[in-house]
């Protein structure tokens, strides 16, 4: 049976997303904002499924996951794009389904887009928490996002396990000295889920041009909605340092590390990624 995904056009682009309510059958929840979950680079809005959804839905909250721009099923016009791009996109989307104010979960990528909304559209925002995102560029992103690129510009050219491989390098040392655990994660990741270009490229040009931005405590500063900073010790695009520093520009924001985990936390271990979460939220809502 075909199952038709909700979208929705906002700035000539198509996005696919969709809702989970448990608040429909429990009532007393229907109160809260709703969660809007901001996905990473490459990243489809299924993968919060694999993370922090089902913690989110078990706890009676509403959620809304997107594929971004350059992500199927959503549209993928020609890049590249800019992270002021996707926020276009995502207020153009709160709109949409009339869910503000809301609470913005952004992992990577998403965490950018969810700094700079809260920042430019403090009225859409009931909270935000950025995990694994909070920082200016450091040279190991800029050097990986420039080669993911140059490797997306080659298109049917690059090699199959590229992505596989860079993926992997996200996992802490120790996991990767496991041959266990790489096999695992190598026959997760195998399938893969098509992200084709030219949203590849596009992306990953985005990426590159954020990376690169130097004036983010600006906004920062402006942050005025309660603000959860999550990091994790192993994190090579997210050095926990350069979390506690952005998290000290954000006024009254809550910097969390988990110790023993990287870049890829949310998937290694989602319980404890979304304990945290919930407690924070706990403490805010």
């Amino acid at each position: 049976m075909m199952v038709l995904v909700p979208e929705v056009v906002v700035n000539g682009v198509t996005l696919a997303y969709d809702v989970e309510d448990p608040a429909a059958e429990e009532p007393e929840g229907a109160s809260r904002p709703p969660v809007l979950l901001l996905p990473g680079l490459g990243e489809p809005r299924s993968s919060w499924s694999l993370s922090l959804r089902p913690a989110l839905s078990a706890a009676g909250w509403r959620t809304i996951a997107v594929d971004l721009r350059g992500m199927p099923p959503s549209q993928a016009p020609p890049g590249p794009y800019e992270v002021d791009d996707y926020v276009a996109d995502v207020v153009a989307l709160i709109a949409a389904l009339d869910a503000a104010p809301c609470l913005l979960v952004g992992y990577s990528l998403g965490g950018w887009i969810a700094e700079r909304l809260a920042a430019i559209r403090p009225e859409l925002v009931a909270g935000l928490a950025l995990v694994a995102s909070a920082n200016d560029g450091c040279a190991w992103e800029r050097l990986r996002y420039r080669l993911g690129a140059e490797m997306a510009a080659l298109g049917d050219a690059e090699p199959a396990l590229f992505e596989l491989v860079s993926l992997l390098s996200y996992l802490p040392t120790p996991q990767l000295q496991d041959d266990a655990t790489v096999d695992a994660w190598a026959s997760i990741l195998a399938g893969g889920v098509g992200f084709p270009n030219p949203g590849r490229l596009a992306q990953w040009q985005s990426a590159v041009s954020w990376a690169d931005r130097a004036d983010r405590d600006v906004d920062r500063a402006r942050i005025g909605a309660p603000c959860l900073v999550l990091a994790f010790e192993h994190d090579w695009d997210c050095p926990p340092a350069m979390a506690r520093a952005a998290a000290d520009v954000i006024p009254g924001a809550r910097c969390v590390e988990l110790d023993g985990c990287g870049h890829l936390a949310m998937f290694e271990r989602p319980d404890e990624v979304a304990a945290v979460l919930l407690g924070w939220l706990a403490s805010v809502m």
